[in-house]
């Protein structure tokens, strides 16, 4: 009942961790109306922030994904447990039409 509770609770956190961002720059052309947006979770997360950042849509310049392993190891009085998960980070550069 405890590992199912645990595994319950990293499920919980990993999605809490789920978000993306966004921040005004100057493009490779020096001009302003530029994103640089950061995400995690999936690259859904870094597609809503664009469209977010620019409501009247927007061209992608420059798109980056990448996927790591994350080891969560959890100890008790009755053993442990160990789990694998995979952590998402993803980029765009995107300008707004």
């Amino acid at each position: 009942m405890q590992l199912r509770w645990i595994r319950y609770a990293v499920a919980l956190v990993a999605a809490g961790c789920e978000s993306a961002s966004s921040r005004p720059v100057n493009g490779p052309d020096g001009e302003p109306g530029w994103y640089a947006i950061s995400c995690r979770g999936d690259m859904g997360n870094c597609e809503e922030e664009a469209g977010n950042a620019c409501p009247h849509g927007y061209i992608t310049a420059d798109q980056r994904e990448h996927e790591h392993p994350v080891v969560v190891s959890t100890y008790n009085a009755y053993g442990g447990s160990t789990f694998v998960g995979h952590k998402y980070r993803g980029n765009m550069l995107v300008k707004c039409k």
